[in-house]
């Protein structure tokens, strides 16, 4: 299991946890509400955090099982009223944001959501520069949140993080990573619907080298690699089938 996903009151849950604080994400899946922050009376679980005003995490998946860490007013994500850790907070906003809050949610030991998201985090810049080089001109790029999705046969459910390089005319390209719950230590790589990889984090499958810095960039490369490779594809192909088409009417 990934060191970020451990089970609560493992010394090293909040700082894995916190990885992805300050969150990036409008408050409440994008609502105009604005929740305020919820005080306690309990430390905080973030590492280096000295506050004691933290609550419980409110998340509780369909076992009935609990998230135990506390966080501060500081260090807390509230989606629907409610305080969260930002891992937790983030699959419930998903849910909210596709209108399936009656969905039920992931086991707590369920890495898919937050496999996806901490990956999709550790490469957006990279992921951005290289989809930029890869389709040349004029685009915009568009940086889509935490999202889940229903998959045939039985509804399988995805978990996904996706880029869209946009020009005014329509979307050029999409490169899409998702963890399927059942599936939910492989990540695939997709561009426009069609996977290019499936890879298996390092510090899964080697979890005694897997950790390092250096041993996860490499595996961040890839990534963003398969991605890159993919896309300059398409965009190869693009500009063949225009340039067949202007052909005849630039010969006549």
């Amino acid at each position: 299991m990934a060191p970020w996903l451990r089970r609560p009151n493992q010394d090293t849950l909040a700082d894995d946890l916190s990885v992805c604080d300050p969150d990036p994400y409008p408050a409440d899946g994008g609502s105009d509400h604005a929740w305020l922050p919820i005080s306690g009376d309990l430390p905080c679980s973030r590492a280096g955090c000295s506050r004691v005003n933290a609550v419980v995490c409110a998340y509780v998946d369909r076992r009935g099982s609990t998230c135990d860490t506390a966080w501060c007013p500081d260090d807390q994500l509230i989606a629907d009223g409610r305080p969260y850790c930002v891992r937790h907070g983030r699959v419930v906003r998903a849910l909210h944001i596709e209108g399936l809050g009656p969905d039920p949610l992931p086991d707590i030991d369920n890495r898919a959501a937050s496999l996806v998201d901490f990956v999709a985090d550790a490469v957006s810049t990279s992921m951005g520069t290289a989809l930029h080089g890869a389709w040349p001109g004029d685009l915009g790029l568009g940086v889509h949140p935490l999202a889940v999705q229903h998959t045939a046969p039985h509804r399988r459910r995805m978990w996904t993080r996706k880029w869209k390089l946009h020009s005014h005319t329509g979307n050029a390209v999409a490169v899409v990573l998702a963890v399927a719950e059942d599936r939910d230590h492989v990540l695939m790589v997709a561009v426009d619907s069609r996977t290019v990889a499936e890879l298996v984090p390092p510090w899964i499958s080697h979890r005694a080298t897997g950790g390092k810095a250096a041993v996860r960039q490499a595996f961040y490369n890839d990534v963003v690699e398969a991605a890159r490779r993919r896309v300059e594809q398409a965009y190869e192909q693009s500009t063949a089938v225009t340039l067949r088409d202007v052909r005849p009417e630039a010969a006549g």
